[in-house]
């Protein structure tokens, strides 16, 4: 075991260990089939079949097998493409693709219906009308967006937590007033601190205080627990000065937090109950507000049946001897063209529904439609022989280059970023240990420090005019501020990494990370404390790889990395978080 807990497998290939110097020996591995639980092997199909036939020539019978062509052999639609195969010109193919393709006024480019006609269809639409102003073109956009947009939702599915920051200001302010018959000029909501309080002094009503206080907290006190969804913890103190939590005290206090929040927005047995929903004025507004910031999306279904995949193997032998078709199943298909359309992406798929092969084909397809040049697969150690030969049984004619333990030794990694870095490789596989061996050079980590302190110093400038020089939150983050450099400097240049080699001299461009979940404690910063499943734990390879990521994004936003693994979320929220900094930083960026 790690010193985590986690288990260390080793897996050993019998007559191997001479070969890994050689370039080719996992093509050698790839030709029998090995079955590590019989210590048993068996030839593999190509000692008997042409596992490999070349690509026959597409036959288009109409406008849907041309679309299919273009799809396959450039990734996107191209008209001029797409008008050879028909025979005409290209206005006469965009005629007879019809509805197939549209031409999407962000950028004037033709798009799958599939493409266009989900995603954030709100924001299409919104631009399909401002284009179709100037160019009757855009009509039938405009049309055919319409009769896709999200069904409204309404109070009865959604539900309002008191405090959530999408509702207006005002809104809580009349919520106040008129049920807890509390002025409240004074509430704010911070940017920085992301919690409501009250600026100044506030008047408290006597019925107010009667209803809403408890013994030992105010009633702005509760109102103000109950807005940032927190626990109020009263404590006493021993003789000796040490506090002690009074649970009878604090439970007095939460009841009334939880008499607010009811009364804002109706209790468990009522959840559509309370104040927020009474007057339609105000729920219509709601309604409204909610639909436009977060009901605009539409699943986009790709199709990958299409895709021919040139290069990947046709047949394969079974453990019992038989020679048998070998065809990627539609969802991996579906998936390998969810990656070459989109870039970034989660294969968050149960054991045995074939990961290792779907990112092998999404490589090699983004590879060959000229998407990527240099992938890198991140895989567990001990997975390492077994990913590079079904890789090659895979993609027989694939050039690889795989970073055994060995060739990752500290006075043999140059001669490997050489090697990276200076032929046109299909993949170059590797571990999750090896890889984090692998450092990013001085200037990128300074420019990381450098731009969280810039983001740190933005909040507290925000803080200073919030709440005052002198406030808590502006002392927290000046410590945050001063420590940061020392902690991450910590965190991701420890001994084990030699100054030889850097990631950016390796020349990869995009990263497949097998058994993703393996990297999910990633730091990040939070309001709540205590918690359960907030844990703030952070480890060195979590760090590492949003730095790697972070650079590949630099060059091509969104087309960097994809992750693959049957855990994505395993406990909590803050998981889904981590993922979506790793793969999703430009949505996170809209959204706020």
């Amino acid at each position: 075991l790690r010193g985590d807990g986690t288990p260390v497998i080793i897996q050993r290939f019998p007559n191997f260990a001479a070969f890994r110097d050689d370039p080719d020996a996992f093509k050698v591995a790839a030709i029998e089939n090995y079955d590590p639980a019989s210590d048993t092997a068996s030839k593999a199909a190509i000692f008997s079949h042409d596992i490999i036939q070349p690509d026959a020539e597409p036959v288009v019978t109409g406008p849907g097998d041309a679309l299919a062509v273009s799809l396959n052999q450039r990734g996107r639609v191209d008209i001029e493409l797409i008008a050879r195969h028909l025979g005409v010109t290209t206005d006469e193919a965009i005629a007879r693709l019809d509805d197939q393709i549209w031409l999407d006024p962000a950028g004037d480019v033709w798009r799958t219906s599939e493409d266009y006609l989900s995603g954030d269809v709100v924001q299409k639409l919104e631009d399909a009308l401002v284009a179709a102003e100037t160019d009757e073109r855009y009509r039938r956009n405009v049309e055919a967006l319409e009769e896709v947009q999200p069904v409204p939702l309404t109070r009865i599915d959604i539900n309002v937590l008191l405090g959530a920051p999408w509702v207006p200001i005002d809104i809580y302010r009349a919520f106040l007033e008129e049920v807890v018959t509390l002025p409240a000029e004074t509430l704010a909501y911070s940017d920085v601190t992301k919690k409501w309080q009250f600026r100044g002094r506030t008047a408290v009503s006597e019925s107010a205080a009667a209803q809403f206080s408890s013994p030992r907290s105010s009633v702005t006190d509760i109102v103000t627990a109950a807005l940032n969804n927190a626990e109020i913890r009263i404590f006493n103190q021993n003789s000796d000065g040490t506090p002690i939590l009074d649970a009878e005290a604090s439970g007095e206090s939460n009841a009334k937090v939880a008499e607010v929040r009811a009364l804002f927005s109706g209790s468990a047995e009522d959840p559509g109950g309370g104040w927020l929903w009474e007057d339609d004025d105000r729920a219509a507004r709601l309604e409204t507000i909610y639909n436009h910031r977060f009901n605009r999306l539409v699943p986009t279904a790709y199709d990958g049946s299409h895709q021919t995949l040139p290069g990947i193997v046709r047949y394969v032998r079974t453990t019992k001897g038989d020679i048998i078709p070998f065809e990627l199943r539609p969802h991996q298909k579906n998936a390998v063209w969810r990656l070459a359309c989109s870039g970034n992406t989660l294969l968050d798929h149960a054991v045995g529904a074939g990961k290792t092969f779907t990112m092998i084909a999404g490589g090699m397809e983004q590879k060959r439609l000229g998407l990527i040049r240099r992938p890198m697969f991140v895989v567990p150690n001990h997975m390492l022989e077994q990913f590079s030969r079904e890789f090659l049984q895979a993609y027989p004619t694939a050039k690889l280059l795989v970073a055994d333990k060995a060739s990752m030794s500290k006075d043999r990694r140059r001669e490997f970023a050489a090697r990276a870095a200076t032929d046109n490789w299909d993949g170059i596989i590797i571990t999750h240990d090896a890889f984090g061996r692998i450092r990013m050079s001085d200037e990128a980590y300074a420019a990381f420090l450098r731009a969280e302190k810039a983001e740190l110093e933005a909040f507290q400038l925000r803080a200073r005019d919030e709440e005052g020089k002198d406030s808590a939150t502006v002392k927290e983050l000046e410590r945050a501020k001063i420590l940061l450099e020392v902690r991450l400097d910590k965190l991701v240049n420890q001994e084990r990494k030699d100054e030889g080699v850097t990631f950016e001299e390796l020349g990869v461009d995009f990263l497949f990370v097998d058994e993703a979940h393996a990297f999910k404690n990633l730091a990040f910063r939070t309001r709540h404390a205590r918690v359960k499943g907030l844990a703030r734990a952070e480890s060195q390879r979590a760090t590492d790889l949003l730095l790697k990521i972070r650079h590949l994004d630099e060059s091509r936003p969104g087309r960097s990395v994809a992750f693959a693994t049957g855990t994505p979320i395993s406990n909590t929220i803050a998981e889904m978080f981590t993922m979506q900094r790793y793969l999703q930083k430009e949505t996170l960026e809209q959204y706020g």
